[in-house]
């Protein structure tokens, strides 16, 4: 069997292509089943497979994401009320209408708990949380897991990101029924920016400047569009610029009222807190948003001798 000059010449590239490329970790890419709706709207099923859903007594108190077959990420503060010893929480993973369970979802008890160690619920700093979760996960297209960001990785001022969540739709409404997960786009905000629109609040209870190492402010500065009650410990997630990954950039944490203008949400940074992460999951891995670049200029000598092989074969 013989093949033409071009064609061996296609499938170098081909082959080069895929050796200058890693194999894409399960989560990191968008969901197969994706429609994306702005402004707080329902989500599609399956568009968010990371999402889970904590819950006492069948109520969803606060959200968390998927980041491994065993671990749940969360919000510290979403624990404050705890009795020591208490083990009636359930982790929900493929849900979508907390109201209509479908058989996609999968319940999970709750094998420990691992707060942060400098987390105290009288601030709003170390606001992360680890849930080891009994039973091993068993991934679908609706359950999968998000990739964590490595420590580098920061995403620049008015980056657009996805918060979603079961909690209220305003700051006194609840989610209606069927209680179905809603989505919202928003917008990271520059730090210093955030800090003086909170500082212009005088609110007593808030440090000076309370967005501070370990915190991400995002939201819209026109108000409608924010995190609420009941979100805490929820998803915010960020596509990398140029490419299909998303990483989990966020996990909401505190703010004041709910979509208000000027009043962004504030969320924990994930890539500050990767080697706490680690020290507990060892095994995790995390990722860098992929460099544009091309794949046939990384092999151009490669490509070099391979043409001149080519010649010196056929002509």
């Amino acid at each position: 069997m013989t093949f033409s000059p071009i064609v061996l010449i296609v499938w170098f590239l081909h082959l080069t292509r895929l050796q200058g490329a890693a194999d894409p970790e399960v989560g990191c890419k968008k969901p197969l089943i994706s429609t994306r709706i702005v402004g707080g709207q329902p989500a599609s099923e399956g568009s968010w497979p990371w999402q889970a859903g904590l819950s006492v007594f069948n109520i969803t108190f606060c959200g968390g994401t998927l980041i491994d077959k065993k671990w749940v990420l969360t919000a510290a503060h979403c624990f404050i009320w705890l009795p020591e010893g208490f083990n009636k929480i359930f982790v929900g993973l493929g849900d979508h209408q907390l109201m209509n369970p479908s058989n996609t979802s999968e319940k999970f008890a709750i094998q420990q708990i691992i707060i942060h160690p400098q987390y105290t619920a009288n601030d709003t700093m170390y606001d992360i949380a680890l849930l080891e979760l009994n039973d091993t996960v068993e991934f679908t297209k609706y359950i999968m897991p998000m990739c964590l960001p490595e420590s580098s990785v920061k995403f620049p001022d008015n980056s657009s990101c996805w918060v979603t969540g079961w909690g209220r739709t305003a700051s006194k409404v609840d989610l209606k029924p069927p209680q179905t997960l809603q989505e919202v786009e928003v917008s990271i905000i520059n730090t210093d920016l955030c800090n003086s629109l909170y500082n212009m609040l005088n609110v007593t209870i808030l440090p000076h400047s309370p967005i501070r190492a370990g915190m991400i402010c995002a939201g819209s500065l026109k108000g409608g569009k924010d995190s609420c009650q009941g979100d805490s410990g929820g998803p915010m997630v960020c596509q990398c610029d140029g490419s299909e990954n998303w990483l989990l950039t966020g996990i909401v944490s505190w703010g004041l009222g709910c979509g208000i203008a000027d009043v962004p949400g504030v969320y924990t940074s994930v890539a500050h807190y990767a080697d706490w992460i680690q020290l507990h999951i060892p095994h995790i891995k995390f990722s860098e948003c992929p460099r544009e670049s091309n794949s046939v200029g990384h092999n151009t000598p490669l490509l070099v001798l391979f043409l001149i092989s080519v010649k010196l074969i056929f002509f």
